[in-house]
């Protein structure tokens, strides 16, 4: 029987509701339906008996009972409910039923122990307040939701939610998609995918699920990622090629490449730079050409190599010496500019051969002295990681001096002076000022006591028999390709922030040179754009100027005539002195200075440049007045002519003139 509902009409005594008999009956027989679900005894079988119907329940001493199906004679419809403090099952097993917990009844909430709503039953799904614990497998194609510990050798499932903020593990680690299975893995924050891992390209990536190609970490965002930050003492102790991380000594990101930290971010460039001065026994300053520092300089007195900070220090582009060098002691600071240089000093004792640095380094990359004198590298020392290891141990007192320079390859070549043999022979091109040359350890000075052109090593005076001559080479080891070597620098460089200076020619050797401007730092009228055996095509500029004011043209003459000759046409060749006065067949001026020249690649005995246009000193006989129309005077000489001929000017006096013979300037190709 279902529930009968009383109807009570829309509003008070509207005559729509049931008479008050009926409504009795139907109240009387809710009653009877609801006290004939209460059995006073358990079904026998959990079968039930005929007239069992769903909504049934009884209970005993141990179970309470609940028939959740009508009779039919065969199906389970009862269910058994253990009523104690624990249960222990391995599992509950119903059949092919199910149990139904009415809506209207409300949630099923279990207290254990004291603690209430351990688990809550509802229509969507079962909340558990505890631990979850499974000896074997958990599924739910729907939510777990625990407010404690979920336990379980494996769990399939659609979503987890964890209220509390650890995951921990009683093994040592924990593993996600253990069966290796090609299934991604998404982490979400604010926004979609903050880490993805894709098991089918084995990438992960960062801000989002695309993956790209050939990285195996990819990060998608415009701000920033943070590297490691230490100084260079906090450097990692065994350091692996690839090392990233950012130095807060020398301000820069750097890379390890397997033997030596190297900055990024800025050039390794190595430069070499030579300043030369004579001591006068009072001076202790000196001026350099090229701003440096204490350690990027080599500084040797009469060949001698001095302690930085002991016997010198540099700031800027002053060296200062504690005490001035004697009178007519031979100064050479060769300035090593490279990103980073680092000095270390040590104390002899007669015993120790083995010093430690404060960084790793590398034999070819440090120069180390002896009381001033160079030691020969491998022969007299070798670096390895961090240890400076001499063959024999320096005398006590000895002042040991190690300079490192981190980016560059100092590349060492030996030879034995014979007592006659000036010139050697090097492996591969080099320039004076790029190697340092040592005749058993003495510092030699470069463009007085050597030279070098090519691979021709060039002493002023020949090495004696069994000399040890020692010829170093900077090179540089470096991400940006720039290399100096022979005085020359071929770049590749991104370098934004600070000039690039190179002592010696920079080739491009490919493609093209891309400036936004050009400037001269030699002076005024001092180096070229191409030569005179190697020319350009063309120039496109919009407009041009030049210190020198006549334009002129080569033509071939009869002899060598200099500059201010007034020339005509005629002669053996095209000009020749003009040698008549008021000449009509006058030709010109020759130039002093041309700021443009045409015809440049004329070749023959006497070529002369002869001034077309423009203001030209010019040999003269006076008086001269400004103005004054310029004729030929018959001697190679202009002179003044209020009438002249026609064809016969060469052009406008710019300067007064009353002696006998000069020379004035003239503004030639004015009529």
């Amino acid at each position: 029987m279902t529930i009968q509902l009383i109807n009570v009409g829309t509003s008070p005594n509207d005559g729509l509701g049931d008479p008050i008999r009926t409504a009795f009956i139907k109240c009387n027989n809710d009653f009877i339906e609801l006290y004939s679900r209460a059995q006073p005894y358990p079904p026998v079988t959990l079968v039930g008996n005929p007239g069992d119907q769903s909504g049934m329940y009884s209970y005993d001493p141990t179970y309470f009972y609940y028939c959740f199906a009508n009779y039919d004679g065969s199906s389970i419809i009862w269910a058994q409910i253990a009523q104690m403090s624990d249960i222990s099952l391995t599992h509950i097993t119903n059949g092919n039923t199910r149990v139904d917990i009415p809506q209207r009844n409300g949630n099923v909430v279990f207290t254990v122990g004291g603690y209430p709503n351990v688990l809550v039953v509802t229509n969507n799904g079962i909340v558990v307040n505890q631990n979850i614990q499974a000896l074997g497998s958990m599924s739910a194609n729907g939510n777990i939701i625990s407010l404690g510990t979920v336990y379980g050798n494996s769990a399939s499932l659609g979503n987890i939610i964890i209220y509390n903020d650890t995951i921990t593990s009683n093994t040592s680690r924990v593993n996600i998609n253990a069966s290796n299975s090609l299934k991604d893995f998404a982490v979400n924050g604010g926004n979609a995918n903050i880490l993805y891992v894709d098991g089918g390209s084995n990438t992960v990536s960062v801000g989002t699920s695309q993956q790209t190609y050939g990285a195996t970490f990819a990060v998608n965002a415009v701000d920033s990622m943070l590297l490691p930050v230490g100084n260079t003492l906090q450097r990692p102790s065994y350091p692996a090629t690839g090392m990233l991380r950012f130095n807060t000594n020398t301000n820069t990101a750097e890379v390890f490449n397997g033997a030596f930290w190297i900055s990024i971010g800025v050039s390794n460039y190595t430069i070499i730079t030579d300043d030369q001065y004579t001591g006068d026994g009072h001076s202790v300053s000196f001026f350099l050409n090229t701003p440096q520092t204490t350690n990027s300089c080599v500084v040797s007195i009469n060949g001698i190599v001095q302690m930085p900070m002991i016997a010198y220090t540099v700031s800027n582009s002053i060296i200062t010496f504690s005490d001035p060098p004697e009178p007519g002691d031979i100064i050479d600071v060769r300035g090593v500019v490279t990103p980073e240089i680092t000095d270390e000093q040590f104390t002899g004792d007669g015993v120790t051969t083995t010093f430690t640095l404060m960084n790793d380094q590398v034999t070819n990359g440090c120069m180390v002295t002896i009381n001033g004198v160079i030691q020969l590298p491998v022969r007299a020392y070798n670096v390895v990681d961090n240890k400076l290891i001499f063959t024999q141990a320096p005398q006590p007192g000895d002042e040991i001096d190690l300079r490192a320079y981190p980016g560059s390859s100092i590349t060492t070549n030996t030879y034995t002076g014979s007592g006659t043999q000036t010139l050697f022979i090097l492996p591969e091109s080099q320039s004076t000022i790029s190697s340092i040359v040592s005749i058993n350890g003495v510092l030699q000075v470069p463009g007085i006591s050597y030279s070098i052109a090519g691979t021709s090593l060039i002493f002023s005076q020949p090495p004696e028999a069994g000399d040890l001559v020692e010829v170093r080479q900077f090179t540089v080891v470096s991400k940006d390709g720039l290399y100096n070597s022979s005085g020359n620098a071929s770049v590749v460089v991104s370098e934004t922030s600070a000039d690039v200076v190179v002592t010696g020619n920079l080739r491009v050797a490919n493609g093209s040179l891309y400036v936004g401007n050009i400037f001269n730092t030699n002076g005024n009228g001092i180096g070229n754009i191409g030569s005179g055996t190697s020319y350009y095509n063309r120039v496109f500029a919009v407009s041009t100027s030049a210190i020198y004011s006549d334009l002129a043209e080569n033509y071939l003459a009869d002899a060598s005539y200099s500059p201010g000759t007034v020339l005509s046409f005629g002669g053996a060749h095209e000009v020749t002195i003009s040698d008549v006065d008021l000449d009509v067949t006058v030709a010109g001026v020759v130039s002093t200075a041309p700021s443009y020249l045409m015809n440049s690649g004329l070749e023959g005995q006497h070529v002369v440049t002869l001034a077309l246009t423009g203001r030209v000193p010019c040999l003269v006989e006076g008086p001269i007045s400004k103005g004054d129309m310029m004729v030929s005077a018959g001697n190679g000489r202009a002179r003044a002519e209020s009438d002249p001929k026609l064809g016969s000017v060469i052009g406008k006096a710019l300067e007064n003139f009353d002696g006998v013979q000069g020379t004035i300037e003239v503004v030639v190709g004015r009529l």
